[in-house]
């Protein structure tokens, strides 16, 4: 592991191209390397800028956060553009109701998430599950059998459903047969 900041940034698989951010707050940043550009999903809230960890693989990077929560997008301010479900922007403007500390880029510059993102020697998938948030999505890795989940499967304490933007438990539930 290695501190650059207060991030601890650690490789977990250096076979399958893939690095995992930790920032202060315990959330997860992940970075996955491709042959012609890399992918970054979800952005954190650390105290430190993210950016130059990014740029220090010299290669196009496209962001993706898995949903509008602040603790997933707050350092798009960082960036020209995000990549994220708009079903979310409600979501992302109300982020300052909860921390006005974090700062956002304009709605604008958020772009609707892709069906996949071609990294050169692979395809990372996206797929729509919403029940956390409208707009949730997770990301899949079917050559490395990866599922980044963000926050659409839980985060080590359950899905969070109680809070603001969730479906109910009846369409969430549904979501995930539908899915």
């Amino acid at each position: 592991m290695i501190y650059i900041g207060d991030i601890m940034y650690k490789v977990i698989n250096e076979k399958d191209q893939l690095i995992h951010l930790v920032d202060e707050y315990n959330d997860s940043i992940f970075i996955v390397l491709g042959e012609k550009r890399n992918l970054v999903i979800d952005l954190g809230m650390s105290n430190d800028d993210i950016k130059p960890i990014l740029e220090q693989y010299h290669k196009p990077y496209d962001i993706v956060c898995t949903h509008g929560h602040f603790d997933h997008v707050g350092r798009s301010n960082e960036f020209d553009s995000i990549d994220m479900s708009l079903k979310d922007i409600p979501l992302y403007l109300d982020n300052h109701a909860i921390n006005d500390e974090l700062y956002y880029i304009d709605v604008h510059q958020i772009k609707e998430i892709k069906e996949y993102y071609d990294l050169g020697d692979r395809k990372i998938y996206t797929l729509e599950l919403p029940g956390h948030t409208l707009g949730s999505y997770i990301l899949i890795d079917p050559i490395n059998h990866y599922i980044f989940t963000g926050d659409a499967l839980g985060s080590g304490c359950g899905v969070w459903m109680q809070v603001d933007y969730s479906l109910s438990i009846k369409d969430y539930h549904k979501s995930l047969i539908d899915t």
